[in-house]
């Protein structure tokens, strides 16, 4: 007797073996800025700092993996994502008695989705703001924002929120970039001051509470009168020697230039993010602290510095340095012409 179920089977062959088409989604990115993650991040605290959801960082970043998210790379943060448009393959499928060619009609679309209006890293990346933004922009401003504020000299977040009657929630849910200590309004740049569904209130009374963040800070760079302004906030007490930012500086750039490390730098400039995202235009940063304890009126010039050692002398210090005694007593009056008191363990200039 014929085994039906094989018959079954083979009668709905050419049914299962017809002829399906196939949609090949793809999709690019066209990335205009990225940043790297913060230690201890995850996929919801680094894409809440950008103003971002989750889904719409796993868009600017196909195959990102929230669940080994690593905190220490770049993601792409601000761009266009395009859905291209879906190809169709189809295949044909014959039997020895009939040839059935099917093909599945596909409904295709192609959709554009453009993440925040402008950004630029501080004298570092700009990029073109929308036609209803001015530029350039905070980056992750609201994008419904119907208007914006330019950050001048002596702008604070709360002087701000008085201004135009917002609260500080409205300014820093429309600014998700500004940090809560608004150590990163950065001068001549537009923030956003009002949405259209914003409820704002006349206010008489502004707070001082908030640290300032683009007006200059003389007294902040040095404890003399030396310290040129303005100057990024919290720079050391002791700094003897500044750069003005320029566009196109880094941090890196500019911890080159003047051969000193990144610890050195972040510790005479501690208000500078990890990221260096609050470099400041037209501000002056420190690049140089002289070293302590140093023999009493050493010049104010001094960009060169040697610790005294047990046993050494004048001459020993002269030769190895490369300077003659007439110098070397020029930078350090307080020493006598015998040389017998240099103090072991102080530090004595060497090079203006």
């Amino acid at each position: 007797m014929p085994n039906i179920k094989s018959a079954v089977v083979l009668s709905l062959l050419p049914e299962l073996l017809a002829a399906r088409s196939i949609s090949l989604a793809q999709r690019s990115v066209d990335c205009t800025f990225d940043i790297a993650a913060s230690s201890g991040d995850s996929c919801e605290s680094f894409a809440s700092g950008w103003g971002l959801s989750v889904d719409d960082l796993k868009s600017l970043n196909p195959g990102l993996d929230c669940d080994n998210f690593d905190d220490f790379a770049n993601y792409c943060v601000i761009g266009d994502v395009t859905a291209d448009e879906p190809s169709t393959t189809s295949t044909t499928t014959s039997t020895t008695t009939s040839t059935t060619t099917t093909t599945q009609a596909l409904t295709t679309a192609t959709t554009t989705t453009a993440f925040v209006t402008t950004t630029k890293e501080p004298a570092v990346t700009t990029t073109s703001a929308t036609s209803d933004a001015p530029s350039p922009t905070q980056p992750g401003l609201a994008s419904n924002c119907d208007k914006f504020h330019k950050v001048a000299s002596g702008d604070q977040c709360d002087t701000i929120e008085a201004k135009y009657g917002i609260t500080n929630d409205q300014f820093s849910s429309w600014n998700p970039y500004i940090d809560d200590n608004c150590s990163n309004l950065w001068l001549d740049y537009y923030v956003c001051v009002h949405t259209p569904v914003a409820t704002t209130t006349t206010s008489t009374s502004t707070s001082s509470s908030a640290p300032s963040q683009t007006s200059a800070a003389p007294s902040t760079g040095s404890d003399t009168n030396t310290a040129p302004s303005p100057t990024q906030s919290g720079i050391d007490a002791s700094c003897d020697q500044y750069h003005k930012v320029v566009s196109g500086d880094q941090c890196d750039t500019i911890e080159s230039a003047y051969g000193i490390s990144h610890a050195d730098f972040s510790a005479w400039n501690p208000a500078i993010d990890s990221k260096c995202s609050n470099l400041w235009l037209d501000y002056y940063v420190c690049v140089h602290v002289a070293p302590k304890p140093q023999m009493p009126d050493i010049t104010a010039d001094c960009k060169k510095y040697h610790k005294v050692q047990s046993g050494e002398g004048c001459w020993a210090i002269d030769s190895d340095n490369g300077i003659t005694l007439e110098q070397f007593r020029e930078w350090n009056p307080t020493i006598d012409a015998s040389c017998s008191n240099l103090w072991v363990d102080y530090y004595v200039c060497v090079g203006v």
